[in-house]
């Protein structure tokens, strides 16, 4: 145990050397920090106009100082060594006391900074933005101050002061409602990327060109328009390496050049059918109403078979058997794409308590909206 701290205080004494410092006036005040700047563009117009708030990047490798941020990381080796605060928590912390801060909101759901309130007045909401596993719960995320999650019931792993189940921040922003309350183009047929550049992902990727072709042909064979949702909308420089990685299946797709981060949500909202490898996309399609298809991979193995994912407990109708053959798959379309609206519904009545609820865009924003507001004013 005393080596595993020791090793602790020497990776944040690396980890501080290595990064970018940015040093930050001491006039800074700043009522809301945002953990990690893609937060601030989708949480920002949520609060008041006249409320000051800080964007502080977390995964990047710039840091912010200044003689109050380092005055109060001094103690930061000391708390780090008692096991139980992060680097990044106790980074947050300082530069909250720092600029005097009463609130951290962030989207990165999965942080270890949530535990703050065990010493300090300072509020932390977290906004969940994918499927976790139950397991993913664990510490050093397993306890949290305010956490906005995916499903109407709150994970039996996860410890929080308060718990709001509100279903997808990117559905909400998307300005989606309820299937039955949007026009759907019973036209087109979606397969949700996982694409990932990298060498681990090798075996994932084969996988899923598979499925993917599967998709396309199905489409084809159905007169449908098809419509492939690609990972790289989030990181662009991925881009051209992902078309080229389905052009190697002959999979000629439809890629929009305006094409934004609710592309494909609004995509998937409006499609007869969504196919996909454990994407957060298919349980927000589902949510919403749209008939879905979830391939799972088990311990990033080629295969469909259904392991220790957010997906087991989904109805059979909407999952993916393993050795799955093509025929299988466009009988398995079929079905599921004429479910009665009113079986569909009935059955996606425990995704939303399980996966992912669905308040709407309007009671959603309001929901977070009134929680920030809320703190802000204690």
């Amino acid at each position: 145990m005393p080596s595993i701290k020791i090793n602790k205080l020497f990776s944040f004494i690396l980890r501080i050397s290595a990064k970018e410092f940015v040093w930050l006036s001491h006039r800074t005040t700043a009522s809301v920090i945002f953990a990690d700047e893609r937060s601030t563009p989708l949480i920002a117009p949520l609060i008041p106009a006249h409320v000051s708030y800080l964007s502080v990047p977390v995964r990047g490798k710039t840091v912010f100082l200044n003689l109050r941020i380092i005055r109060w990381l001094l103690p930061s080796p000391l708390l780090m060594l008692r096991g139980k605060y992060s680097i990044q928590g106790l980074y947050l912390l300082a530069i909250a006391r720092a600029v005097r801060a009463k609130l951290i909101v962030s989207t990165i759901d999965n942080n270890s900074w949530g535990n703050l309130y065990d010493f300090t007045p300072l509020r932390v909401i977290s906004i969940q933005n994918g499927q976790r596993n139950s397991s993913d719960f664990g510490p050093p995320m397993s306890k949290q101050d305010i956490y906005v999650g995916l499903p109407k019931k709150k994970p039996t792993t996860l410890r929080t002061r308060e718990y709001f189940g509100a279903g997808s921040l990117f559905s909400a922003l998307a300005g989606l409602e309820e299937r039955h309350n949007c026009i759907a183009d019973e036209r087109t047929v979606v397969y949700v990327s996982q694409f990932r550049d990298e060498a681990w992902n090798a075996a994932i990727n084969k996988v899923e060109l598979k499925l993917a072709r599967w998709t396309y042909d199905y489409a084809r064979a159905r007169h449908l328009r098809f419509y492939l949702a690609l990972d790289s909308i989030r990181n662009p420089h991925l881009r051209d390496s992902e078309i080229t990685h389905f052009q190697s299946a002959d999979i000629q797709a439809e890629v929009p050049d305006n094409a934004d981060r609710f592309t494909n949500i609004r995509e998937a909202a409006r499609a007869a059918l969504v196919v996909g490898h454990s994407s957060t996309l298919l349980i927000e399609s589902l949510s919403i109403g749209v008939p879905a298809l979830c391939g799972i991979h088990v311990d990033r193995a080629a295969t469909w078979a259904v392991g220790d994912s957010p997906f087991d407990t989904l109805d059979r109708e909407f999952l993916l058997a393993e050795q799955l053959s093509y025929l299988d798959f466009e009988n398995h379309a079929d079905d599921v794409i004429a479910l009665a609206p009113e079986t569909l519904f009935k059955k996606i009545s425990r995704v939303r308590d399980q996966y992912c609820e669905f308040l709407g865009s309007k009671r959603y924003l309001q929901t977070v909206s009134e929680t920030i507001n809320r703190v802000l004013n204690e």
